[in-house]
């Protein structure tokens, strides 16, 4: 039971920011997507030397950089 009154209570204290995320309709989805993208291209980058190269990987990724396709 004092579980769910810490729950009401924390409720009540952000009741403002809760209703104004709801009818915003602002998520945290495309951060969260491009956070797992970087992840993805960090464990992909395993094994390189230097950092720059890891940030190239990253860039690459992330970046949404189109490049042409290999002849």
């Amino acid at each position: 039971m004092p579980d769910i009154i810490k729950l009401g209570k924390t409720m009540k204290r952000h009741l403002n920011g809760i209703l104004e995320a709801i009818r915003s309709g602002i998520n945290s989805a495309v951060v969260e997507g491009l956070n797992n993208k970087i992840r993805t291209a960090f464990k992909r980058s395993y094994g390189f030397k230097a950092q720059k190269y890891r940030d190239t990987i990253i860039y690459l990724v992330a970046g949404g950089l189109k490049l042409p396709p290999e002849c």
